[in-house]
């Protein structure tokens, strides 16, 4: 009896088994993933990660400038310093003080902002790869996928990140918005 309930299921995961062997995936209930990795090389993640360096080069870009604006209106400032009133000068520093202050202020939050942003396309990519794993585990018969770097051990057969890059890739592209074609021109 208990040889029949082997066999039967046995013969019930031979499907998974042969399908997941086809695909060249482990059989195993169990996938191991770089979740870092599976981000930084799809192309999705590319996509997003080139335009997070895109803008901040720009950020950098503007701040040396800025920087250099306000080196220079220092110096002006401190040129004029023998011909003011202490009370003039002081108040024509403060102003000044108070616009850098605004100045930090407002570059800071849009530094904030980029990060956030960053963050944003990165729980976007995951919330969206859902479906792609379910492909995954389906073609592998798995139950379970791991990250990587929560795993203590595991033998390098189970993880299926280039796989499931692959099918991210398939399923997602780079996750750019499409842009809408005027007068309803196709692709």
């Amino acid at each position: 009896m208990l040889r029949a309930l082997v066999f039967v299921i046995g013969i019930a995961f031979m499907p998974v088994t042969l399908e997941a062997q086809a695909r060249n995936l482990p059989s195993s209930t169990i996938l191991i993933i770089d979740s870092e990795r599976l981000y930084a090389e799809s192309n999705f993640g590319q996509r997003a990660l080139t335009e997070l360096q895109a803008e901040t080069a720009v950020l950098a870009a503007e701040y040396r400038r800025i920087a250099a604006e306000l080196s220079e209106e220092e110096q002006a400032l401190t040129d004029k310093r023998p011909t003011m009133s202490p009370e003039d000068f002081r108040k024509v520093a403060d102003a000044f003080d108070e616009r850098v202050e605004g100045i930090r202020a407002f570059e800071q939050q849009r530094e904030n902002d980029l990060a956030a942003n960053a963050e944003a396309e990165k729980r976007l990519f995951f919330q969206e790869l859902a479906p792609v794993l379910e492909v995954v585990l389906r073609e592998s018969g798995a139950l379970v996928v791991l990250e990587k770097n929560s795993v203590f051990a595991s033998s390098s057969v189970l993880d299926v990140t280039d796989r499931v890059i692959a099918q991210a890739n398939v399923m997602l592209g780079d996750g750019a918005a499409e842009e809408e074609q005027p007068d309803g021109e196709e692709n």
